[in-house]
């Protein structure tokens, strides 16, 4: 097992079937070291088998206007303008790929009509609200302004941009209607609001919503709306202030996916509401946080894992360190649930069968029946020569309750040879590790490490009460995790306590500052895209305006909290730190900002500790899971090394 070993993987993504579900779509990806880029094509699946649709290798996203034809939008024409957009269609009868729409207008999410228009979200500027009226030469100054202007970003609103780099300042999605011949466009929804998702109705009369009102500071609650197509004037349809997860259209009923954050604070679970007269009705609680929020390196893009089908409501939940799919009939009942022996990772019906998207157990994503088996063989020769660790289960009960987790072996593991070992934290905090495959981790035992993970306190899978460490980051989640590795090293007593690594990313390497600035059990460690200090992460990171307020427990607008922000900082105690710490930060990092990873740097190199700091230029919070392939490799390469550096005998 090589750090190249990824860029030999197949991706899969954008699961779609058709309306009649006789036919199913998806996405294939994988990756071209050479050229540092990701490749994608279409594929369709039917009674025929596989075949794939696309060449050009720059598909990445797929969707159907009728039964038997493919759309999908690609910048083919790299000089084309930014305002462009172009949705390609593709008969299943046969030719070639042609425009079938072509408008000056960012637009995302096409829904085509039977009257050949279409539905679609579209980005606008507060500066150009009518920005679709706009003449070529309206346009083309408008372009040429931004370009001259690149130098200066104005900001006026609070976030001001998301993870990657992307400025959403003063930017709105809207609802759009166009015309078939692309000339009319017609906005459905005001500049007051911004559009997160939309479906039409079944009879194409209206357009149901989700959206947020927008004066300075985006909110964290959202709206249901509809519009008519015919007349377009938007109606609220729900009141409460309320977090909403997505809706589905079922049975002409609104379904929402709802939490009202009351006990639990932001990353309270979200339950299944009926919408009637204004107000969200409770119709079925699954206990578990609806989605799948199991961690891994091996994916790369995603696709929707649940919904309506038929007259079927499929829930994907993770529960514990697995994916579950409960089915609910039309009356709300509960009539089957699947355990999924990995990750749920898409979904669709084909006929009256479900396939998916999945990692099931130690293999990379396959496309499987329900039951997991497998319907292709993408990656079925990726490990053929090579040595892929099975994780070993492993509970430890301490401080009245229990943290699960693995551990993985070096190829040829001899009880008899002492070993290193590294102990890995995931992100979130409220995500999960599992049992599958994760690139990193292999890529450690492989090179002689035990390699051992855990899903501590504040982690998904358990319910809101496990989950929620607000105002107590660093205490019981460290004490989890340290009884973890504690249990390990009694399980295997030929780990030598001398050699010891510790990395996580986010909140995981959070808790690496944390854990190297409380203990000097650890003689390595990787702390990667991580928090060191909460005061300055609440005005700097996208999510740092209301993050920081609920998960520590302190508003910086209050006095009295400066000190609990301060207390729960690692920086508050990096004199403590004497473990030679590498910090991987990307510098489009804006979840967790890259000052964050200069402050804990400078720090350790002014107080003499051993350090370096990988800085990717291009990059951001994502680097692991999506970032160009060289990029990943550099990443991998370097972590790698330091532990060799530190924790191999010399």
């Amino acid at each position: 097992m090589k750090p190249e070993t990824f860029s030999t993987f197949t991706f899969l993504s954008s699961l779609k079937a058709n309306p009649s579900f006789t036919q199913v779509a998806y996405v294939k990806s994988g990756v071209n070291l050479d050229e540092d880029k990701y490749e994608s094509v279409i594929m369709l699946y039917n009674e025929h088998g596989h075949k794939q649709m696309t060449y050009l290798k720059k598909e990445s996203n797929v969707a159907w206007k009728d039964d038997q034809t493919l759309i999908f939008q690609s910048k083919r024409d790299e000089k084309a303008s930014p305002f462009t957009s172009i949705i390609y269609a593709l008969s299943l009868n046969g030719g070639e790929a042609y425009e079938l729409l072509k408008v000056d207008l960012p637009i995302s999410s096409p829904t085509f009509l039977k009257d050949g228009s279409c539905v679609a979200l579209a980005t606008y500027h507060l500066d150009h609200p009518n920005f679709h009226t706009y003449s070529k030469k309206q346009r083309d100054h408008v372009e040429k302004t931004n370009k001259e202007h690149d130098f200066v970003q104005i900001i006026k609103e609070v976030p001001f941009y998301t993870n990657g780099g992307t400025f959403i300042d003063q930017l709105r999605q809207r609802l759009v209607h166009i015309s078939a011949d692309g000339k009319t466009i017609t906005p459905l929804t005001s500049m007051t609001l911004s559009v997160s998702s939309f479906e039409v109705t079944h009879d194409e009369s209206k357009v149901i919503f989700m959206a947020s009102p927008i004066k300075g500071v985006r909110p964290l609650h959202s709206f249901m709306y509809e519009v008519s197509l015919k007349e377009p004037k938007v109606r609220q349809l729900s009141k409460a202030k309320v977090g909403l997860g997505g809706f589905e259209l079922f049975n002409d009923t609104i379904l929402a996916y709802v939490s009202d954050r009351k006990q639990f604070g932001l990353n309270q679970n979200m339950v299944v509401c009926e919408l009637k007269d204004g107000e969200f009705n409770q119709i079925y609680d699954p206990f578990y946080n609806i989605g799948n929020s199991i961690n891994s390196d091996a994916r790369l893009a995603g696709s929707s894992s649940m919904g309506v089908f038929k007259d079927t409501l499929v829930l994907n939940v993770t529960v514990e360190d697995h994916s579950r799919l409960i089915f609910l009939d039309k009356n709300y009942k509960v009539v089957k649930e699947v355990d999924v022996q990995g990750s749920c990772d898409g979904l669709t019906m084909l006929h009256d069968e479900f396939v998916m998207i999945a990692m099931i157990n130690q293999n990379l994503q396959e496309l499987t029946t329900l039951q997991g088996t497998p319907l292709t063989s993408y990656n079925s020769d990726v490990f053929k020569d090579l040595t892929v660790s099975v994780p070993q289960p492993l509970k430890v009960h301490h401080h009245d309750r229990v943290t699960e987790g693995w551990v993985l072996t070096p190829p040829h593991f001899d009880s008899k040879q002492t070993y290193p070992a590294i102990c890995v934290i995931h992100g979130g905090p409220k995500t999960v590790y599992s049992f599958v495959y994760t690139h990193e981790m292999q890529l450690w035992a492989n090179e002689g490490y035990v390699v051992m993970y855990c899903n501590p306190v504040g982690g998904d899978g358990r319910g809101n009460k496990f989950a929620d460490i607000r105002g107590h980051y660093g205490s019981q989640d460290m004490e989890d995790i340290m009884s973890f590795v504690d249990e390990v090293l009694h399980h295997y007593p030929n780990i030598d306590e001398q050699r010891l690594g510790l990395t996580g990313g986010s909140y995981g390497g959070y808790m690496t500052n944390w854990i190297t600035s409380h203990t000097h059990r650890f003689k390595a460690a990787v702390t990667q895209r991580s928090i060191c200090n909460w005061t300055s992460f609440y005005g700097v990171s996208d999510i740092g305006h209301y993050f920081v307020k609920d998960q520590v427990a302190a508003d910086l607008h209050q006095p009295l909290d400066h000190d609990a922000l301060w207390n729960n900082s690692p920086l508050k105690y990096v004199t403590n730190v004497k473990t030679p710490t590498l910090v991987v930060h990307s510098k489009l990092d804006y979840r967790c900002p890259i000052d964050q990873g200069y402050q804990w740097f400078a720090s350790l190199k002014l107080l003499g500790v051993p350090t370096k700091m990988v800085m990717f230029h291009n990059e951001n919070h994502d680097l692991t899971r999506s970032g160009k392939p060289k990029a990943r490799l550099e990443s991998y390469k370097e972590i790698l090394n330091w532990f060799n550096t530190y924790l191999k005998d010399k």
